[in-house]
């Protein structure tokens, strides 16, 4: 046996790795990789976790349970900064057909969280993600524009995509703040 070429498990237990990244990611809790630094890491521990890791990233999320608004995140966000109801967001968003068919799209759309301003399965999806985040989703009828549809681009019955980003997230106006037309805005 020659000892030049080959690891006992005792050394290679205590041999590391160097990993270098710019991005924070975890996997169940432990810091896999750091903000422009490096973690060592035993030889024994399996680089598949950054894999395993990478992979899950590039999956869709199921936000309800029910497969009726699914998402995939594009491009991480700042960490809780996730909007609270009746907050001002402002969104870029591009609604697309399944077969890639664009609907609708505008950049700097302003809406209130939570208050019935876009439809049910985005309003869901936009309580869930973090200013500047990236992502895609895909909404099913009952949580988009239903049974009627919005004809004649969108017809009865239809899976939407959105590709939206979350721009800046205020928080909401103090009534006793308003003018009185702004007040009657509210009225």
């Amino acid at each position: 046996m020659s000892n030049t070429s080959t690891f006992n498990e005792n050394e290679q237990a205590t041999e590391t790795q160097k990993l270098t990244e710019s991005v924070i990611e975890k996997n169940e809790g432990e810091n896999i990789l750091l903000t422009n630094g490096t973690k060592e890491i035993d030889a024994s521990e399996s680089e598949d976790n950054v894999v395993e890791h990478t992979e899950k990233k590039n999956e869709w999320l199921d936000l309800l349970g029910s497969g009726a608004v699914m998402k995939k995140i594009i491009t991480e966000g700042k960490p809780d900064s996730r909007p609270q109801r009746s907050e001002k967001c402002i969104i870029n968003y591009c609604c697309l057909l399944e077969d890639g068919t664009v609907v609708d799209s505008t950049d700097n759309f302003k809406l209130n969280l939570g208050e019935s301003d876009v439809i049910s399965g985005l309003d869901v999806a936009l309580g869930l993600m973090n200013v500047g985040e990236k992502c895609k989703l895909k909404i099913e009828p009952r949580l988009a524009f239903g049974s009627k549809g919005l004809p004649p681009k969108i017809l009865p019955d239809t899976v939407v995509i959105y590709d939206v980003e979350l721009v800046l997230v205020e928080p909401e106006d103090e009534i006793e703040n308003l003018s009185v037309e702004q007040k009657k805005m509210y009225w």
